[in-house]
């Protein structure tokens, strides 16, 4: 079994490895590459960059919804081409099925309010203890006398709901309760657009394209240069996972080379996330934090 400090370095030695091609030549649509995966990959940066690879390369890529773990599967039954990943627990899966695994941007995790929830900040102490169920009315957080509601997605476990485990609660298999539960990501992010007392953590580059505020965290919000250099204290490795024995193998490897590609990095970065190899440094930041968590 791959341990999360040996996936995440053999990823940075795979980066390291990697030869990217400094123009990826036009050629003639050869059927479209299915991918598959959560909203949240898919809006931090599946969509502009399918389309950015269907301009250069002439294949299209066509982008279908479906729970992370789900998705893996897919990808390992051959009837996905390429799946979405956030978070490293989904990595770890990847690889025991026989998956190849590549560590594409770093997203933020951020905490999302209604727009006219009057709080605009949040410590990192605070949103564990609303996740341990130790907080419970937006009084605790400096706002009004109202009970808080914690939503959070239903089902098989995604990227996100893993990442909360062990960066909030200091192990993947912890549990919390919440008082709503949903199916999908946009479904939960459409409902705290509704409610002005509740609240969720999700990806940024997916919450920004939504009617959410961003609370800081600690005293800062989440941008480019603040997950670029770690200053934003929560953040995770977002990843293309294919499948080696997949006939079209050669065709799947174009558009992740692409991922790769100044081009495509340039999409990365419009969609406000932070290209994997803009900031390598994260790697050895986020083993310490696992291993500050107790994980390792």
């Amino acid at each position: 079994m791959v341990s999360r400090t040996g996936g995440l370095l053999l990823a940075l030695a795979g980066l390291v490895a990697l030869a990217l091609p400094a123009e990826i030549p036009a050629q003639t649509e050869a059927g479209a590459l299915r991918w598959v995966g959560t909203s949240i990959p898919r809006d931090a940066y599946a969509a502009d960059l399918a389309k950015a690879f269907h301009a250069s390369a002439g294949i299209r890529v066509l982008l279908d919804d479906g729970a992370e773990a789900d998705s893996i599967d897919e990808v390992a039954a051959l009837t996905a081409d390429l799946a979405g990943s956030f978070g490293s627990s989904l990595e770890a899966d990847g690889q025991a099925a026989g998956l190849t695994v590549k560590p594409v941007a770093w997203d933020a995790l951020v905490v999302v309010v209604h727009p006219d929830n009057p709080v605009d900040n949040i410590t990192l102490e605070q949103l564990q203890a609303v996740y341990r169920g130790k907080i419970d009315n937006w009084r605790a957080l400096g706002g009004p006398n109202q009970r808080l509601a914690l939503y959070a997605r239903l089902g098989r476990p995604s990227g996100v709901s893993q990442s909360i485990r062990q960066l909030l609660l200091g192990g993947s298999n912890r549990t919390f309760e919440a008082s709503k539960y949903f199916k999908t990501s946009a479904a939960l992010q459409q409902a705290i657009e509704t409610d002005p007392w509740s609240l969720t953590v999700t990806g940024m580059a997916s919450a920004r394209r939504h009617d959410l505020k961003i609370l800081k965290l600690d005293g800062t919000l989440p941008n480019y240069d603040t997950i670029r250099s770690g200053g934003y204290p929560l953040y995770r490795p977002v990843y293309l996972i294919t499948n080696p024995k997949n006939t079209r193998h050669d065709l799947v490897e174009r558009f992740v080379q692409f991922a790769y590609s100044s081009e495509g990095m340039a999409v990365l970065r419009r969609n406000s996330v932070v290209p994997y190899n803009d900031a390598l440094h994260l790697v050895m930041r986020e083993i310490q934090q696992s291993q500050r968590s107790g994980l390792e």
